[in-house]
């Protein structure tokens, strides 16, 4: 006690029933204490609990519970004062206000600091802060027992700002690895009646100990240190309130092995848990990948940092060490699709593109990772390669039954659709559709003499018409009917023709 004391551990917790008997127990023990050191009772935190007849049965009358309050002043001998005192348990025979009104009339006293609650569920927190105000809840905080992070009571805690007093944080030493078998537990210890510790439950849990004695091992740092480490990285995390291990120790060699450093919080020295200078490094290395809840501020000018730095080395990148990085083209074309995306929203991609070639050349950078091109070479470069470029996923959309085309299509499918169609452009047939295509071509002759006619100095839209011949040129090869788009205009959407004559062209 003399040894955790003088590391700063100075949060005690007792109870009027920790001992063998009535006369020998946990505040005998701190009287003996504090009768050899007299100067440490106004350095140390009591949190003491109470109310509990044999047996566990819990009895939170006010009657019995100044009798537990008295009895556990008396045991201490004037020695030390109760910062706290908390029921064991809660009594379902009482009502929550007759218990908690009592305890705060001997707040009002002086016989008691404060009070506290152990073992309640949230409700309970909720109902209790409404009668009285609770400076702590007690509950199991381990790496076995996680209850309280999900089961609502620490999100209590943290909306009323109430730490958790973390008890068994080493999972009543199993986390220590001291404990290798069940008979390595005393003969009168409770653990052995414990589920925990029960075969074979005890043999599945000390699998999952070995597991975390490497990752301590990996640390440099004992399992019970990073088992502490874990408790501590909880408070005060986002959601969460401030939560305080209390490991025990039975030996002085077991207190060093934790140093404690005290903070004031509501006018009560709290422990902080540090650990030694290896435990210290974990600790900051799991807080560090959870990091404080941020201001809205903080965030917005952290994200704003953030994509500012990315778009900054994706510039760099673009611009200077992509593939198509040695291609002409404009440095914001090279930096993003912005460009090309505003002109296609603008109905004018091909002036836009257009304007490039002119510029820089048969073939351009016209997006980060899109070369467009109007050199006669490229086809062959593109179609006549051994290994064919891969599709760009984006550029093609397949139809809504699912069903690949040619250009859509890649690999063996491609190559499969390929051999299927190559006939239809051989020289033979070729020759054998001439008259179908000269046909059309006649039409379109026709068709823009006509429009001619109609008004000699109008300018004639001759892609228009171009595009109309074409669609029908298709539609006749594929289906043996055209879509009589020469003969009449209103037989297909003008759009449709402007485009496939557009494209077409270019």
């Amino acid at each position: 006690m003399r040894a955790a004391l003088s590391q700063n551990c100075n949060l005690w917790d007792s109870g009027e029933f920790y001992g063998p008997s009535p006369e020998i127990n946990s505040l005998t023990l701190l009287k003996k204490y504090f009768d050899r050191y007299p100067e440490d009772a106004e350095k140390v935190v009591l949190n003491i609990k109470g109310a509990l007849r044999p047996g566990i049965i819990p009895d939170g009358s006010p009657d019995f519970v100044r009798q537990s309050v008295e009895r556990c002043i008396s045991l201490l001998g004037g020695k030390g004062k109760i910062d706290m005192f908390e029921c064991a348990r809660r009594d379902p025979n009482t009502p929550l206000d007759v218990t908690l009104s009592t305890l705060d009339d001997l707040v009002k006293e002086g016989k008691i600091g404060g009070v506290a609650l152990s073992e309640v569920s949230a409700n309970t927190i909720r109902e209790a802060v409404t009668i009285t105000k609770i400076v702590a809840v007690e509950v199991e905080i381990s790496l076995f027992c996680t209850d309280p992070l999900t089961d609502g009571i620490a999100e209590a805690c943290a909306e009323f700002d109430i730490p958790i007093i973390a008890y068994s944080p080493i999972g009543r030493g199993m986390l220590s690895g001291q404990i290798t078998s069940f008979d390595d537990i005393p003969e009168k210890d409770m653990r052995r009646i414990l589920p925990r510790f029960q075969p074979p439950n005890f043999e599945n849990n000390m699998k999952l100990v070995k597991k975390l004695e490497t990752l301590a091992a990996k640390k440099k740092c004992s399992s019970a240190q990073l088992a502490l480490a874990w408790v501590v990285s909880l408070s005060r995390k986002q959601g969460m309130p401030e939560i305080i291990p209390i490991p025990g120790a039975s030996t002085v060699s077991m207190p060093s092995k934790t140093e404690m450093q005290t903070k004031s919080t509501s006018g009560l020295a709290w422990p902080d848990l540090e650990l030694d200078s290896r435990f210290n490094n974990i600790y900051l290395l799991i807080r560090a990948s959870s990091p404080e809840k941020l201001s809205f501020g903080q965030t917005l000018s952290t994200a704003a940092a953030i994509l500012f730095l990315h778009f900054l080395t994706s510039a760099i990148y673009f611009v200077y060490f992509h593939p198509l990085a040695k291609y002409p083209g404009p440095k914001i074309t090279a930096i993003s699709r912005l460009p090309l995306v505003w002109s296609t929203i603008k109905g004018e991609t091909w002036q836009f593109i257009g304007k490039m070639h002119k510029k820089y050349g048969p073939i351009v950078r016209i997006a980060p990772d899109e070369l467009a091109t109007i050199s006669p070479g490229a086809w062959e470069d593109i179609y006549t390669a051994k290994t064919l470029a891969p599709k760009d996923p984006f550029s093609q959309t397949l139809p809504m039954n699912g069903a690949e085309s040619l250009s859509t299509a890649a690999g063996e499918t491609h190559h499969r659709i390929r051999k299927t169609f190559i006939n239809a452009f051989s020289d033979r047939a070729l020759k054998e559709q001439s008259p179908i295509i000269e046909n059309y071509s006649n039409q379109l002759i026709t068709r823009l003499r006509r429009e001619i006619g109609k008004n000699p100095k109008a300018i004639i839209d001759i892609t228009k018409f171009y595009g109309y011949a074409t669609l029908d040129v298709i539609a006749d090869l594929t289906f043996g009917k055209p879509f009589y788009g020469l003969e009449a205009t209103t037989n297909i959407p003008e759009s449709w023709a402007s485009s496939s004559a557009r494209s077409l062209t270019r």
